[in-house]
């Protein structure tokens, strides 16, 4: 079976072409809080992933890291102005997806912006973790239409429930989403294989283009390590890293103005 043609959010506006990709279990409209930053030039394109919001399921794939770049690769090629390669912003999964198609499709990519990639946080790290026991508690959620309260409700490693991490209105927006979603698309992570084959410090050293990382605050809930973070820095010279102190893994829903600010002023370097 071939790679699903993504659902995806346009821009009215023309311009340069910028394109959203989300984490694990979010949607396109995840980043409607950063549109106003780049409604004065920027054509911008959002995506759902395949088993997420509108976009089909995969039948034949269990949603590992790297079963989602084809589908990616054929929306730049089909969907995305041919003659004008595209800024790719990237959060969590999204994040290390950007990466990977800025190295497989190094022409259709002026630049990469990389919103706290967890990396082996959810691979060879994530055994036995409290990110673990969060997962294996939201799992059996994804898929059904469990409403935003009782979403709250799930008690997370430690004895508090979801509630008090998340707000009413992003509950609502996390319900909506997982109820949306393949409840496969959980499966690898689960069972240890999500970054199975991906190999991100092959992938730094392959990086042509400029690179914005974000790195979250890890007592906030940021996933990209230290250790990541200056490999990063260390095998890729197109990498610029921005430390977010105070500010979680949901840095652009958490504080959209200062990731606008980040964003314009590596936007505007590329000019």
């Amino acid at each position: 079976m071939g790679a699903p043609q993504l659902a995806y959010w346009k821009s009215p506006q023309t311009g340069e072409p910028f394109l959203f990709l989300h984490g694990l279990l979010r949607r396109a409209g995840c980043f409607a809080p950063l549109y106003p930053a780049l409604a004065h030039r920027w054509e911008v394109y959002s995506i759902d992933h395949a088993g997420r919001g509108d976009s089909p399921r995969m039948d034949d794939s269990p949603y590992r890291v790297l079963d989602h770049l084809p589908s990616l690769e054929r929306f730049v090629d089909e969907a995305m102005p041919p003659d004008r390669p595209a800024v790719v912003y990237g959060h969590s999964m999204g994040a290390m997806l950007a990466l990977a198609l800025a190295v497989a499709r190094p022409a259709r990519v002026r630049a990469i912006v990389l919103e706290d990639p967890p990396f082996q946080t959810m691979g060879t790290r994530l055994p036995g973790s409290a990110l673990d026991a969060y997962f294996q508690a939201i799992a059996p959620q994804v898929g059904r239409g469990l409403p935003a309260r009782e979403l709250g409700d799930i008690v997370l490693p430690g004895g508090a429930a979801l509630r008090l991490q998340r707000d009413e209105a992003e509950l609502r927006f996390m319900a909506r989403a997982f109820a949306m979603a393949d409840p496969r698309v959980m499966a690898a992570v689960v069972d240890g294989t999500w970054v199975q084959g991906y190999d991100e410090a092959a992938l730094w050293q392959k990086l042509a283009c400029p690179a914005l990382l974000f790195q979250s605050d890890a007592a906030q809930g940021g996933m990209l390590t230290d250790e990541d973070a200056a490999a990063a820095c260390r095998l890729s010279p197109q990498v610029s890293l921005v430390r977010l102190p105070g500010i979680g893994h949901n840095a652009h829903w958490q504080d959209a103005p200062l990731v606008a600010r980040y964003l314009t002023a590596f936007l505007e370097s590329l000019v």
